[in-house]
């Protein structure tokens, strides 16, 4: 356990991750006044064939797939209007769509290979000026959290063209990327190379004398992994779920950082596993 690391979680809470009424964000994105609050797509990619874990999306968790785990979080966010699961045309990944169907939840079908042109042409359907960005392996992303990088984004005085966190900061597993819908269509149209075309926004880090790319920082270092991409995460994240979780599910990050600080034999469970590299990222981390 950090020195004095209760200290610094409460500090954390108390200043950090609150956010307003949706309706008090002001009508500019980036820079550019709009006549209305703009609409805020959240899509997240979910597939069955998974390289290190497959079917991962649909393993349980707390009486449930992972999958309807994730998605019930994502509905407590304030700012969101529209979640979306983008999926692939595969066979196996009905499955997916036949648990949005159960939940209410839309669902996209596009390229298995190319999630760069399944989330342009999943904008094309549903519409939006901003787009979130998250992945169906993070359960335990936290909807406050996310809500304040959405507000963060719309509101702050960087102005970024993508805003995300600081993950040499906050456990991985709770990302929420947000940039705007046309900068989606620029990417989708001009890359080429095929890691860009899989990881859909290598593009905007990739070119920052054009992208201004923001992290949204925290005070404290909680250097986990709390996504799933082996089975190794997966009892990690369960053993989180079991010793915080509650009939809403409704506990923060900061409820799991404590647990886990509480129970450091919990961190080893994958402490070996390694984080695939998803793009070049030289952004400037913001204190926040």
């Amino acid at each position: 356990m950090w020195p004095e690391m209760k200290t610094a979680i409460d500090v954390a809470s108390e200043t950090q991750f609150k956010c307003s009424a949706k309706v008090d964000c002001c009508s500019a994105v980036h820079g550019a006044e709009i006549l209305t609050e703009p609409r805020i797509l959240c899509i997240s990619q979910a597939r069955m064939s998974s390289t290190r874990l497959p079917g991962k999306v649909m393993e349980p968790l707390a009486g449930r797939p992972l999958l309807q785990f994730h998605l019930e979080r994502l509905q407590k966010c304030r700012l969101i209007d529209t979640l979306v699961v983008a999926t692939t045309q595969e066979n196996e990944d009905d499955r997916i769509v036949e648990l949005c169907d159960t939940l209410g939840v839309a669902s996209f079908r596009g390229s298995r290979d190319d999630v760069l042109g399944r989330f342009s042409e999943c904008h094309d359907r549903f519409g939006g000026d901003v787009i979130v960005r998250v992945t169906s392996d993070c359960p335990l992303i936290d909807p406050v959290l996310s809500d304040t990088v959405i507000e963060w984004f719309l509101t702050g005085p960087e102005q970024p063209d993508l805003a995300n966190l600081d993950l040499s900061r906050f456990p991985r597993g709770l990302d929420t990327e947000v940039f705007r819908s046309e900068d989606l269509k620029t990417a989708a149209s001009s890359a080429t190379d095929p890691f860009a075309r899989e990881h859909v926004t290598t593009y905007l880090y990739s070119d920052p004398e054009r992208y201004k790319v923001a992290l949204f920082t925290s005070p404290i270092s909680a250097p986990y992994r709390w996504c799933v991409d082996e089975a190794a995460d997966l009892a990690l994240v369960r053993g989180i779920v079991e010793g915080v979780g509650n009939a809403e599910m409704d506990f923060s990050w900061l409820d799991c950082l404590r647990f886990v600080e509480a129970n450091p034999a919990l961190a080893d469970i994958n402490r070996h596993v390694s984080q695939k590299t998803a793009g070049v990222k030289t952004p400037r981390t913001v204190p926040t």
